[in-house]
């Protein structure tokens, strides 16, 4: 009787315990978890090296960008209020986020070629659309590129949400939302 009882504690102590907590960050909870979207790679489609590597909120606090990648990359764009993945696309070169912006109420994506170059890829999210144009055509224009560091995890300014890349995974994308909200 002894063991039945001791067991049974121990069944709600880790059902009511345990459980409720692994999938919270302190006052977050888990709310969506992505993995790289599946798109064809050409010849690396298959390359598990892929991970992701720097997130970025836009100024509207509605969508969040991802890149993921090794030597080329994968920028993805995650609509805040679906938590849904809105778009993916394949760019031929390592992108810095903090030299990406969106505009027109998150329609339109710009990011900057490389590092060390003024062409832009303007991308219409949620469509295949990409065009190149100079920085002279993009609505910020042409100015130094400032090194930014790339971030894996941060709150946002409002402290809705908390974005971290999985610790264990590091292709894996954890999205938490304060409790309550």
């Amino acid at each position: 009787m002894s063991k039945i009882l001791s067991f049974s504690f121990l069944a709600v102590f880790f059902i009511n315990i345990i459980i409720p907590s692994y999938a919270q960050k302190g006052n977050y909870e888990l709310v969506a978890e992505f993995q790289p979207p599946h798109i064809d790679f050409s010849k690396n489609k298959n390359n598990r090296r892929y991970q992701l590597n720097d997130l970025k909120l836009s100024e509207s606090g509605k969508m969040l960008l991802a890149e993921y990648g090794n030597r080329n990359s994968l920028i993805a764009i995650y609509n805040l209020d679906s938590m849904k993945c809105v778009g993916a696309y394949w760019i031929d070169n390592i992108v810095e986020l903090g030299e990406c912006y969106l505009t027109e109420n998150d329609t339109k994506l710009y990011v900057r070629v490389s590092r060390y170059s003024s062409d832009y890829k303007i991308i219409l999210v949620g469509q295949r659309y990409i065009r190149d144009v100079t920085c002279d055509k993009t609505p910020k224009g042409c100015y130094m590129a400032k090194p930014t560091q790339e971030t894996v995890q941060f709150y946002s300014p409002d402290q809705k949400y908390y974005f971290a890349r999985n610790a264990n995974n590091k292709r894996t994308l954890h999205i938490y939302k304060r409790a309550g909200d």
